[in-house]
């Protein structure tokens, strides 16, 4: 059996990066790290204040304690709540961050579910199986010891790709030695063949899966091309999506990073006229709905082209969606480079989740899957250390100080991946307010605020019995607004035909493309994808079969079978799949659903609406531009939702706490 070098490598570097944590302080301030460790010993036992204060005095009248342990570091604690794409970041570049300015530091990621990746997972064909999954297409398995390594291999559920352009994805990639594949669409699949865009009644454009090798063929597409679309249409979307990519590439240009306002940032990058219209309003200014021969009707290359890739990136119509988000949904189709042997769109192989669980563990974080974050409160700066790993350098006096001014309460979750979108209604019903409580010095929030359901306690809610500060200030003095989601159901399956060239309108089963696009019949402007009735579908690979399944046993065909992908609005019946979309005697084998909210409502937004970094930041607050702070990442998804966006976010946030460090070791803080 192979040795999973991969897993090998990331626990060795884990523990290489520990190590190091451990070996941080300079070699000056080392004898006087020693002589507080017994300090930092008596802060994690669980032992009263006065014991602790009489065993400190054990140490007797030496040199003075603020004198000794100036220069000894202090341990920094952190919590990120989520580990997807945004709180794996986070954690990952804080500890990039800590060696750089020579800082201690402990981070503890907090994920409700089960995994690491967020809206990033994969599931295994006829292995992996939903709660809705019928008996009779259960794979015969479930009691047989066939080693997963036997079945297809995984297919992404959420997040499918990302291009050359995504500096963080890509490099994390490379750093944590993951091998990344080039894809051929939006939807992942690697399948190799024609993509078509169809309308609910035909096929208004058909793009071959590779390069015809006869020049004529070639030509003779291009012109197709330019008869239906003309060519100032294609070129003027073309150069507007390149303007607005190249107008948000600057984001990661020192003289914009880290920004500190993203409404600001938005505006200083020239996006903010984008981010205020509609994708359709903005195409028709830019002369980009234009047509060619005759097809007015049918609308033009904006019409079918961009709404189709903005339909399966975001379930959006240009009619809805605001012109950033249209762009960047277009970026696969520019980013591939000449000079580069990467393809411009990718995946990594066995997942891409691989990238976020690989930073969580580069970042050497204590990783809490399956623990939801109920309560986090203000606590006092002279409270009783209770368990906190900073070092504790502190005289006795001072003793209080040691633990972080946060206080997160958590408990147990049963999420798994195959649940449904959580709601209100699923919080509290026999469950404990808490199970646990630690303390840290800042807590970065990576999950959507309003289904996070954490309760913000005021900095003086149990003052008379917890030490929490006795300010009247409530603890966040900015709440994010509530980011409505589209509601998307993924559908895998495996069946044994091809699909339907009757419910396609064609006439041969060869004429069905591998990958089918969908954008609106005309004169509908705006319909949220109930016509028609999916936004994609994707034949991603052939030849697969399960491994565990024998007729005899099951009653089942165990011949080779494709694997489908569908995104839509609503549920896709069993009935509809047999018996519509497939080819006559089709029969499904396995089938595995997912509802997301996957993405963000992006709307056009009006310039200036705020977005908050930090929550709890107070315009009288000394201290706002120093250590700590309650910080929240998805302030961005209104603006931009995708993997990268998410990840530049924990970056950003990583990088505003390290500038906060460094100014309260600076003489001048």
């Amino acid at each position: 059996m192979a040795l999973p070098w991969g897993l090998l490598y990331r626990a060795m570097f884990s523990l290489l990066v520990l190590s190091c944590v451990n070996t941080l302080v300079t070699a000056e301030a080392a004898a006087v790290q020693e002589q507080c460790v017994l300090r930092e010993e008596v802060a994690r036992a669980p032992r009263s204040l006065e014991a602790a204060e009489k065993f400190l005095g054990a140490f007797g009248d030496g040199p003075s304690c603020e004198a000794e342990c100036a220069t000894v570091a202090r341990r920094r604690r952190v919590a990120v709540i989520g580990a997807g794409s945004g709180g794996t970041s986070a954690a990952y570049f804080l500890r990039k961050y800590s060696f750089d300015a020579n800082v201690p530091l402990d981070i503890t990621i907090y994920e409700r579910n089960d995994y690491v990746g967020g809206r990033s997972i994969t599931v295994t064909p006829f292995l992996d199986q939903d709660e809705e999954t019928p008996s009779d297409l259960r794979s015969g398995n479930n009691t047989s010891n066939i080693s997963r390594d036997k079945y297809p291999s995984p297919v992404e559920l959420g997040a499918s790709i990302f291009v050359s352009v995504n500096y963080n994805l890509r490099n994390a990639s490379h750093d944590l030695h993951l091998n990344t594949t080039a894809t051929t669409n939006e939807a992942g699949d690697d399948s190799g063949q024609a993509t078509g865009i169809w309308n609910g009644s035909k096929f208004v454009f058909i793009e071959p899966g590779s390069e015809p090798k006869n020049p004529i063929e070639r030509y003779w597409n291009m012109v197709k091309m330019v008869w239906r679309y003309g060519v100032l249409g294609p070129y003027r979307a073309t150069t507007l999506v390149r303007k607005v990519l190249d107008s948000f590439l600057q984001i990661y240009e020192p003289s914009h990073f880290p920004f500190k306002s993203l409404s600001s940032v938005v505006r200083d990058l020239g996006l903010h006229e984008f981010v205020g219209q509609t994708a359709l309003d903005m195409l028709k200014k830019a002369g980009a709905t234009t047509t060619a021969g005759g097809n007015t009707k049918d609308g033009g290359f904006a019409w079918e082209l961009v709404q189709a890739a903005n339909r399966v990136n975001y379930a959006s119509n240009l009619a809805s969606i605001h012109g950033v988000g249209a762009m960047v949904c277009m970026a696969p189709t520019l980013s591939d480079d000449d000079s580069s042997e990467e393809p411009g769109v990718m995946q990594v192989e066995g997942g891409n989740w691989q990238i976020f669980e690989g930073m969580a563990t580069a970042a050497a974080a204590d990783i809490k899957l399956g623990r939801e974050v109920t309560e986090i409160t203000k606590t006092n700066s002279a409270s009783p250390g209770d368990g906190s790993s900073q070092v504790a350098c502190q005289c006795d006096k001072n003793i209080h100080s040691l633990r972080g001014a946060y206080r997160i309460r958590s408990r147990k979750s049963s999420a798994k991946r195959s649940d449904p979108p959580r709601t209100s209604s699923d919080q509290t019903t026999g469950l404990p307010a808490y199970e646990a409580e630690e303390y840290f010095d800042a807590v970065i929030l990576a999950a959507p605020f309003q289904s996070a359901y954490i309760e913000f306690g005021s900095e003086n809610s149990t003052a008379s019995t917890d030490n929490l500060a006795s300010s009247t200030k409530p603890l966040l003095q900015y709440t994010p607004s509530p980011i409505s989601y589209k509601t998307l159901h993924v559908t895998l399956f495996a069946a044994n035909r091809g699909l339907s060239p009757a419910y396609f309108n064609v006439s041969a089963p060869k004429d069905v493309p591998g990958s089918v696009l969908t954008t609106l019949p005309p004169p509908e402007e705006d319909n949220y994808g109930n016509r028609p009735p999916f936004y994609s579908m994707s034949t991603l690979r052939g030849g697969v079969r399960d491994p565990a399944c024998t007729e005899a046993s099951s009653g089942k065909q165990c011949d080779s079978q494709r694997l489908y992908k569908i995104f839509s609005a609503e549920r896709v019946g069993d009935n509809f799949i047999e018996g519509t979309l497939l080819e006559n005697g089709a029969s499904v084998s396995w089938i595995y659903r997912k509802i997301w909210k996957a993405y963000p409502i992006l709307k056009p937004r009006p310039d200036g609406v705020e977005e908050p970094l930090r929550l709890d930041a107070h315009e009288d607050d000394a201290l706002k531009e120093q250590l700590g702070g309650i910080w929240y990442i998805g302030g961005i998804e209104p603006f931009i939702s995708t993997m990268e966006t998410s990840s530049l976010m924990g970056k950003n946030v990583a990088r505003l706490i390290a500038d906060g460090w460094e100014r309260q070791k600076s003489p001048s803080s």
